[in-house]
């Protein structure tokens, strides 16, 4: 059975992405599964029941494994992944990395410090496969919580051309459209189209109280992700906001 699946360490990373799951779990109505990778050769399981612990609104199922923490995530069935992420890293850690190689599910980065109550969903845009099964799952997620949303588009040719402009934004319209055929119980959706690269852009966009929603195609080619980056990944680790990668598949 599907579940929320969320790493737990013993730093403020931890703490933060569980009780951002829990709150996930309890909403979605979705088991929860709390997993720590310690060095010793025993493995625990403890049940904790719906109102027991505050923090376990839901209630909980809490695992530690041996072995690497890694492999004991992907291992659980899950429906969403969490792991901590450190405000201001100028590269994504080694779990996320890792894990965003391996993950079939959306995967939540979310950053240490306590995350004030969510205002609104942003979603990343650019016509891929990927970002249109981002906003789809955008747009299920703001119909859930009740909060606004936005899709966000960078374009980059023509900065001084009114019509560039023009254009870029009715292309955010002609995805934004192609998403609502795909979704049930559709939330209205603000288009926002900005000349600049796409993670200034991004940046720019987003606050504190804001999920960023941001599509995940397949692993590129080596040379690939050299020269153009891994956008999603980078924003998991500079922005101040929990930020969603959404697989391709995840439609």
């Amino acid at each position: 059975m599907a579940a929320v699946v969320v790493g737990a360490g013993r730093s403020s990373t931890g703490r933060s992405a569980v009780a951002w799951a829990a709150d996930e779990a309890a909403l979605r109505r979705l088991p929860l599964i709390v997993v720590h990778a310690w060095s010793v050769p025993v493995r625990l399981s403890v049940e904790i029941g719906c109102g027991v612990d505050d923090l376990f609104p839901g209630g909980a199922t809490c695992r530690s494994v041996s072995g690497d923490p890694v492999a004991a995530l992907l291992a659980e069935a899950s429906d969403l992944l969490v792991v901590g992420g450190h405000r201001g890293a100028s590269h994504p850690s080694r779990m996320l990395t890792a894990c965003l190689r391996a993950s079939r599910r959306p995967l939540v980065a979310v950053p240490e410090g306590e995350c004030p109550p969510l205002g609104r969903i942003v979603v990343a845009m650019s016509g891929s496969r990927a970002s249109q099964a981002a906003l789809e799952w955008g747009r299920r997620e703001a119909a859930l919580r009740s909060v606004p949303l936005t899709a966000v588009h960078a374009w980059q040719r023509s900065p001084g051309s009114h019509a560039a402009g023009e254009t870029a934004h009715a292309r955010l319209q002609a995805w934004a459209d192609t998403a609502d055929a795909a979704v049930v119980g559709q939330v209205p959706c603000d288009l926002l189209a900005r000349h600049g690269p796409p993670l200034d852009t991004l940046i720019a966009a987003v606050g504190p109280t804001d999920l960023l929603v941001v599509g995940r195609p397949p692993p590129p080619h080596a040379v690939g992700r050299l020269l153009h980056g891994d956008v999603g990944a980078d924003l998991a680790g500079l922005l101040p906001c929990p930020v969603v990668l959404v697989p391709a598949s995840a439609r």
